[in-house]
C-alpha cells in the first residue's frame, strides 16, 4: 500500500481509500492566449504535505460535498433503471424493482452470490440482474434479503470493509 498517497488523499478529505502502487499527482491549470484550454501541472515537493493550503481547500469541498449528499463520508452508488445500489463502509444494498409481491413471493424469488464474487437475481425462473463480477467480494453468509411493495432489498456484506468505485466490474443484464 502506498501510505503516502492514502494520506494525502485523507488530508484532501477522502476517506477510506487504500491505493496501491505508484501515484502521479497533478493540477489542472488555465492556458494563457493560443487557444485557451487546460493543461496538467505538476505539484512541487513541498505542496504534497497533507497541511498545504490546496489540500486544506480540497477537504473543505470534499466536505461541504459529502454533506449535501446526506453528511458523512460520501460512498459510491447508484440507479440501473431496474435496480438502484448504495453502500456503507461493511455494505452494500442493492434494491431490485419488479420483485413478486403477495402470498408466496419469497418463493418465486432466487438468489445467488456465486461464492461472493457475482450477484444473480431471478423472478418466477427469470433472470433480473445478473452481476458476473462484483466490485469486491462479499461474504455469502453475511448476506440477506427482503420483500416488499415489489421491490427486493438486498443487503451483502462486505468481505474487505472499504468504500467501492462500483457495484460491478461488468453488466450482462440490468
Amino acid at each position: 500500500r502506498n501510505a503516502r498517497a492514502e494520506a494525502l488523499a485523507l488530508a484532501a478529505g477522502l476517506s477510506g481509500l487504500a491505493i496501491h502502487g505508484d501515484v502521479y499527482v497533478s493540477r489542472c491549470a488555465r492556458r494563457e492566449g493560443c487557444g485557451g484550454g487546460e493543461a496538467n501541472v505538476d505539484f512541487g515537493l513541498e505542496e504534497l504535505a497533507p497541511d498545504s493550503a490546496w489540500a486544506a481547500a480540497a477537504r473543505r469541498e470534499n466536505g461541504a460535498a459529502a454533506a449535501a449528499h446526506g453528511g458523512g463520508d460520501h460512498f459510491a452508488g447508484g440507479d440501473s433503471g431496474s435496480y438502484a445500489w448504495s453502500q456503507t463502509e461493511e455494505e452494500v444494498e442493492v434494491c431490485v424493482r419488479g420483485a413478486p409481491s403477495g402470498r408466496g413471493a419469497a418463493k418465486r424469488v432466487g438468489v445467488a452470490y456465486g461464492r461472493g464474487r457475482s450477484l444473480r437475481v431471478c423472478f418466477d425462473g427469470k433472470v433480473a440482474v445478473e452481476l458476473p463480477e462484483l466490485f469486491d467480494a462479499v461474504v455469502p453468509d453475511g448476506c440477506a434479503w427482503t420483500l416488499e411493495s415489489g421491490v427486493l432489498a438486498l443487503t451483502l456484506e462486505k468481505a474487505d470493509a472499504r468504500p467501492w468505485a462500483t457495484l460491478a466490474l461488468e453488466l450482462t443484464k440490468a
